[in-house]
């Protein structure tokens, strides 16, 4: 952590500190509008994926562009040793409700909330680096009885996400014995069920919470950074997962976003080592920016 964390905080507490930052990035404006829409085809295509392999996997969706930015931002906070989730006081991290939202109401319905589960990720070339270990995002209540997700896990990589530098494995879950019995389990049975998830940037993985999923350890043979982040999204008409539920067409005010970073960090402690100092951090942009 920097020398001075009283400093820092004061500094990261206002917007002028962020802009200055990334000059590239928004923060304050208007929600984007959707890229696409969904035909009925289409949706029971996805429908079809996530009652049987849990999972879908589009190429890239977003604009080049955007991503482009985004990921070079996030190399700038790597540089200034500030952890990924940071990128969250960004508008260009929340325009992927925006940017999806025909997609995410296609599959929870119209009145759809973002969970307050963001995260984001650097995973350096190298054998000793990797993302999150095997898990699953919820416990099975986030299943219809028939399979029919309550809530989705979106992840998009910035950068491309390979078998050398840490993709994405997943074990689908009609291969999954303890998914189909509803057990929280996480071992695998047959290692050939298991499925790695390369992806291009900008390309969008969505997922039920109850899939077992995880990132790959990356390799001398990486090239760059596995650049990328996600965000979770949960039906209007269930009981909420996490709360505050946030609402799509609106973006975070910017004090509010700060308190969301802190929150994120709390509760992804166990995930992932944010570096010295910035757990007092998160502690106290959560005291000093409330979010219920």
């Amino acid at each position: 952590m920097h020398a001075d964390l009283e400093s820092w905080l004061a500094d990261a507490s206002t917007l002028r500190f962020w802009v200055e930052l990334n000059p590239d990035l928004k923060v304050g404006r208007p929600q984007v509008a959707p890229l696409f829409e969904v035909d009925d085809g289409w949706r029971q295509e996805l429908w079809s994926d996530l009652l049987t392999e849990g999972y879908f996997h589009l190429g890239p969706r977003l604009p080049a562009e955007h991503i482009a930015r985004m990921a070079a931002a996030l190399l700038r906070l790597r540089e200034r040793h500030i952890p990924p989730v940071f990128m969250y006081v960004y508008d260009d991290f929340y325009n992927l409700y925006g940017y999806l939202h025909a997609l995410l109401a296609a599959l929870l319905g119209p009145g759809f909330r973002v969970l307050p589960d963001l995260w984001a990720w650097c995973v350096e070339p190298g054998p000793t680096q990797k993302g999150w270990s095997p898990h699953r995002d919820r416990d099975y209540n986030s299943l219809g009885p028939s399979g029919q997700p309550r809530s989705l896990s979106i992840w998009v990589p910035l950068t491309e996400a390979t078998t050398w530098n840490g993709c994405m494995y997943v074990l689908p879950a009609l291969r999954d014995p303890h998914y189909i019995a509803r057990v929280k389990k996480y071992d695998v049975t047959n290692l050939q069920d298991i499925r790695a998830l390369p992806a291009e940037p900008g390309s969008v993985l969505g997922w039920t919470q109850g899939l077992l999923h995880w990132s790959g350890r990356s390799s001398t043979r990486a090239r760059a950074p596995r650049l990328s982040f996600s965000i979770e999204f949960q039906r209007g008409d269930a009981p909420p997962f996490n709360a505050p539920l946030l609402d799509p067409l609106e973006l975070p005010p910017f004090e509010r976003r700060l308190g969301l970073i802190g929150k994120q960090i709390q509760q992804y402690r166990h995930m992932y080592e944010v570096g010295t100092g910035f757990d007092r951090v998160a502690d106290r942009l959560v005291e000093r920016f409330p979010i219920s």
